[in-house]
């Protein structure tokens, strides 16, 4: 930390250093460290107060219970839409996106949560954001009808949001489409056929939910994808098999892999992954929170980076887990003893890793990385 200087100017013009330096809280000095988010979904990224605001408009009503009206009362909302605790299923946790998908029911809404969401980002330190969202996720809704609108509507509320953010906030975002394996492959060949109607607008293609279905049906989707210019990263070894990072890798053409902790099962694919320089986006509190691991304290972080695999650090859906970039990055200060070069060299893997235009990124790197590390030193 540098020590703050101040002038004397009565007996000497000779600079003293100050006795009582200001120091910085560990939250602080994490804010300070620029940041890149590549794995963020939009649908599970909105603020809480939004989604409450939201839910009295629409007169939502829980299946338990009535939600309150009490502008004052964020807890029951936090109960409906968050987990804040783990959950014992992967299905509690879905059933929060259902929750969230029946209140994005308007061009408004939507391009106004894609805005909060890169606004949020923003103000956490995030320097270049990579945003995905499931555009069919959001046209099929369980609970009530979202017929009126299209895929294109959703899509163009989307980018308007980010043209905002882009107008206000000194970020690059880039736009991930996702997949639904658990989806028909029928509604996966139209969803491609959207993605490269618009392929200007992404900068790479996903591959998400339950692992229990296989991703091989979707082989030549992703293989067009990719011969079309659009990153690949796919989920796989979350809650699913390390075989399902493997054939990520070797038969969708992925070079990033979604969350990928199962990977430490098999040295093989341990081997691939450094051969292939695939890049793991891993989401240690979402990990914790969804029951991947049985607690904070063994998630596999560490091992994972002392296995010499690529990681880069995310939040995946902070919006439902309660939480932000800056207590994932105090949660491994703390907890797993991370230093800020730590946090650094994560940071760099992402920004080395992302599909954004590579001339932004030298850019981004240039402005903030650079002068941050000198900081360091």
């Amino acid at each position: 930390m540098k020590v703050q200087i101040r002038i004397m100017k009565k007996e000497t013009e000779n600079p003293i250093k100050n006795p009582n330096p200001i120091k910085k809280t560990l939250r602080e000095k994490i804010k300070e460290i620029p940041k890149v988010e590549i794995h963020l979904h939009l649908e599970g990224a909105i603020r809480l107060t939004t989604l409450k605001e939201l839910a009295i408009q629409q007169n939502l009503k829980s299946i338990r219970s009535p939600l309150p009206t009490d502008q004052d009362d964020l807890q029951p909302y936090r109960e409906y839409f968050c987990f804040t605790q783990p959950t014992d299923s992967l299905t509690s946790f879905v059933e929060k996106f259902f929750n969230i998908q029946q209140l994005l029911n308007s061009i408004e809404i939507i391009e106004r949560i894609t805005f909060e969401v890169c606004q949020d980002a923003f103000e956490n330190g995030i320097k270049l954001l990579e945003l995905r969202y499931s555009p069919q996720f959001i046209a099929i809704s369980r609970y009530n009808d979202h017929s009126h609108l299209t895929l294109d509507d959703i899509h163009q509320a989307v980018l308007r949001g980010i043209e905002k953010s882009k107008s206000q906030f000194d970020m690059a975002i880039g736009l991930i489409g996702i997949f639904d394996r658990t989806l028909s492959v029928d509604i996966g060949l139209e969803t491609k056929d959207f993605f490269l109607k618009y392929k200007n607008d992404f900068i790479g293609v996903d591959l998400a939910s339950d692992e229990k279905f296989d991703a091989f049906p979707f082989k030549d989707i992703f293989q067009e994808c990719k011969a079309n210019g659009l990153g690949i990263t796919i989920h796989a070894g979350e809650a699913g098999s390390c075989s399902n990072i493997s054939q990520a890798i070797e038969q969708l053409g992925a070079t990033r892999i979604g969350h990928g902790i199962r990977i430490l099962d098999n040295q093989s694919i341990i081997n691939l992954a450094i051969e292939k320089n695939i890049l793991l986006e891993v989401c240690p509190i979402s990990n914790w929170l969804i029951n991947i691991v049985p607690d904070y304290e063994s998630h596999p972080i560490l091992s994972l980076i002392n296995h010499g695999l690529k990681c880069c650090i995310n939040t995946d859906d902070n919006g439902i887990f309660n939480t932000t970039i800056i207590d994932e990055y105090e949660k491994l200060m703390i907890i797993h003893k991370l230093d800020e070069q730590d946090l650094l060299k994560l940071n760099l893997n992402a920004l080395e890793g992302s599909f954004i235009d590579q001339t932004i990124k030298d850019d981004i790197k240039m402005k903030y990385f650079i002068p941050y590390m000198k900081s360091l030193q």
